[in-house]
């Protein structure tokens, strides 16, 4: 029920997270104990809501940017009944997990990482730089990883490094 992205005027992805929003039963307003079934974002935008109250609860001194950030990378990618995946600009990161959400080790800024528009004719390298923010009480091994949802993406050169409790890291990434 939400815009299709991307966006016009930066290409940036929108949505950028999904949630229940169709058939979804609450409370009615003014009726006492009795249920209204409703979709739309009016319905999924409150069970995003919950969630990253609950994440700020659990991370009080994060940002929202960085609780945005465990939302969106622990999303799962929404697939139809045959197991294609919908587009990004239909899911965008996929839709939001409470429990792995709460349970993540790390925090990636940005939360979403955006290429831009390229005219894909020819060949040419896109760099982009991440931080990862180790939010655990432990030293993590990152292994870089890259999943092209579109044909003709790739990530040029996989990185491994460990991140000490508390430490933050930048990374240069080329596509």
């Amino acid at each position: 029920f939400s815009s299709k992205g991307p966006r016009s005027f930066d290409s940036a992805i929108k949505p950028e997270i999904s949630s229940p929003g169709d058939n979804i039963i609450s409370a009615e307003m003014g009726k006492g104990a009795q249920g209204v079934q409703m979709s739309g974002t009016s319905m999924a935008a409150p069970h995003v809501a919950g969630v990253m109250a609950l994440l700020k609860q659990i991370h009080p001194d994060l940002t929202t940017t960085e609780l945005k950030s465990i939302l969106m990378s622990q999303a799962k990618s929404i697939a139809d009944q045959d197991k294609k995946e919908y587009a990004i600009s239909i899911q965008g990161a996929g839709r939001v997990q409470a429990l792995e959400s709460a349970q993540i080790q790390l925090v990636t800024m940005p939360a979403a990482l955006s290429l831009g528009e390229h005219n894909l004719a020819s060949k040419k390298v896109v760099s982009a730089k991440i931080s990862l923010k180790n939010i655990s009480k432990e030293t993590v091994l990152i292994t870089s990883q890259f999943k092209a949802r579109t044909k003709g993406i790739s990530l040029l050169q996989g990185q491994s490094f460990d991140i000490a409790a508390g430490e933050t890291k930048t990374i240069q990434l080329q596509f």
